[in-house]
């Protein structure tokens, strides 16, 4: 067992840093694994037995852009093109630079795995070409057809693994520019590319399991972390010493004058899992009474807090 964090002084004045990176499996991957299966699925179904589908949604979407002029067309698709250029170019420098060597190292396997993943998935799916009834065109499709799909399930890929190095906002801009590029397939193409949703499915699927496969960097709290935390709420603690990881939560028992209480660090990796618990006790279940993961960490320890409270009143035994 790692040994206990004592204060000498003020937890303020701790040198120890707050946090901690470790690498390791997530259940966040799984969930996500799970989501890109199920669209992995819908897209083999859109790209063979639903084409007439695909090919209605390309109609009503060309329909919206169809008096765009040639001219503005050309230049947005010049400027989501630079946009992905400098993306591509700029996000393995960026992780170079900031020396997340394995960050760099398992996004350019996910790249080469998903566009081969897809150009072989593509290969084996007998994907149809549809033509549009009304031969309705753009002005984005008079600039060339762009992005390539294959593009997509390689850029997906990337997605998924370097996003859990990127802060909230950066990880939105990325999801919002594959929204940019699918349409901007879906308009710059003649005949509806029914294998879009395919191929962000099969570039999801493969990052989630190189996430799987060799783990995340998670960003914990330490010892001396929660020392301080606790010391903040007004608790007087004097050592803080970690215990086993149980289901996805950090533990550490704290000692007091008056003896040692059970902390528990709730994160976003212990919301996952939580969620994962009960979906699937929903499905394998019958009415077990679990609703919906909470909202946020904050209500869960505070749902927990007071069923703890409750118990104690009530003469049940349970954790300090």
């Amino acid at each position: 067992m790692p040994e206990a964090v004592e204060p000498a002084g003020d937890a303020e004045t701790l040198n120890e840093p707050r946090h901690t990176t470790v690498h390791r499996r997530t259940p966040a991957d799984v969930k996500r694994l799970a989501g890109f299966v199920g669209l992995l699925l819908l897209g083999t179904a859109l790209a063979t037995g639903l084409d007439e589908t695909m090919a209605g949604i390309e109609s009503d979407i060309a329909e919206g852009f169809v008096r765009v002029p040639t001219t503005f067309a050309g230049f947005v698709v010049s400027l989501v093109a630079f946009l992905f250029l400098l993306l591509a170019v700029g996000a393995p420098v960026a992780l170079l630079l900031t020396r997340r060597f394995r960050t760099f190292a398992t996004g350019g396997l996910g790249i080469i795995l998903a566009a081969v993943a897809f150009e072989l998935i593509r290969d084996a799916v007998p994907v149809r070409t549809v033509t549009l009834s009304d031969g309705t065109t753009t002005a984005f499709a008079a600039a060339g057809s762009w992005p390539p799909t294959w593009s997509l399930a390689t850029y997906t890929a990337a997605a998924v693994i370097a996003g859990i190095e990127l802060p909230r906002r950066w990880r939105q801009a990325i999801w919002v520019m594959l929204g940019l590029l699918v349409v901007l397939r879906v308009l710059t193409s003649q005949d509806p590319p029914l294998d879009v949703v395919l191929a962000i499915g099969v570039g999801g699927v493969v990052g989630a399991l190189l996430l799987l496969a060799f783990g995340r960097s998670v960003r914990v709290a330490s010892p001396a972390g929660v020392l301080g935390a606790l010391r903040q709420a007004g608790l007087d603690v004097t050592a803080v010493s970690p215990l086993e990881i149980e289901r996805g939560a950090w533990e550490h028992r704290a000692t007091t004058p008056d003896g040692s209480v059970l902390v528990k660090v709730v994160g976003e990796e212990s919301q996952q899992l939580d969620s994962l618990v009960r979906a699937y006790r929903r499905i394998r279940l019958r009415d077990v009474g679990d609703d919906t993961s909470y909202s946020s960490a904050r209500r869960a320890v505070a749902v927990e807090s007071l069923l703890g409270l409750l118990s104690a009143d009530r003469g049940v035994r349970s954790p300090a």
